[in-house]
C-alpha cells in the first residue's frame, strides 16, 4: 500500500511510528501531540499514559504538546534489515514545554543537523487513513 501525508510528502510505515486521534489534538489549526501532566508529581512526558511513571500516580491530564524546541542529540542510522530504506537519521528533542520526544528527523544529512538547533515537531494525517479511525505520524523538522 503506498501512504501519502495530507501534504504530499512520502511516508513509509516502518520507518515512523503511526499515531491514533487519542494522541493528536488541533490547536489554532494546527497538529500537535498529546503529552501527560502528572498532578501529584508536576511530570510531563510524552507518549501520555493513564498512570505517571515517576511516581506512580492515576491523578494525571492530558495536553498539547509544544511544536517547537532544541534538538537533544541525533544519530544517522546506515545499516538496518534489507527492507528498510536507508540512511534515515532519528533524534531526541527537548520541547520548550520541558518534554524530551524521540522522532525520526525529515532528513538524514548530517551537515543539517547540530545540537541545540531549533527544530519543530510536524504532526500529519496520512491521507489513506480514514476519518472514522485517522492515522497520523510525526517527525522532526528544521524550525
Amino acid at each position: 500500500m503506498n501512504y501519502q501525508t495530507t501534504h504530499n510528502v512520502p511516508y513509509v510505515p516502518r520507518m515512523g511510528r503511526l499515531i491514533d486521534s487519542t494522541e493528536v489534538v488541533k490547536v489554532d489549526e494546527q497538529l500537535r501531540l498529546v503529552g501527560t501532566c502528572c498532578e501529584s508529581c508536576s511530570a510531563r512526558f510524552f507518549p501520555r499514559d493513564d498512570l505517571c511513571p515517576f511516581c506512580l500516580s492515576e491523578a494525571v491530564s492530558n495536553f498539547p504538546l509544544s511544536a517547537t524546541g532544541g534538538l537533544y542529540s541525533f544519530t544517522v542510522i546506515h545499516v538496518a534489515p534489507k527492507v528498510w530504506e536507508v540512511p534515515y537519521a532519528i533524534g531526541y528533542v527537548d520541547l520548550a514545554d520541558g518534554v524530551r520526544v524521540f522522532a525520526k528527523l525529515a532528513n538524514s544529512d548530517v551537515k543539517r543537523w547540530t545540537p541545540d538547533q531549533p527544530v519543530k515537531l510536524v504532526v500529519e494525517q496520512l491521507a489513506s487513513s480514514d476519518e472514522t479511525s485517522p492515522l497520523f505520524h510525526y517527525y522532526l523538522d528544521a524550525a
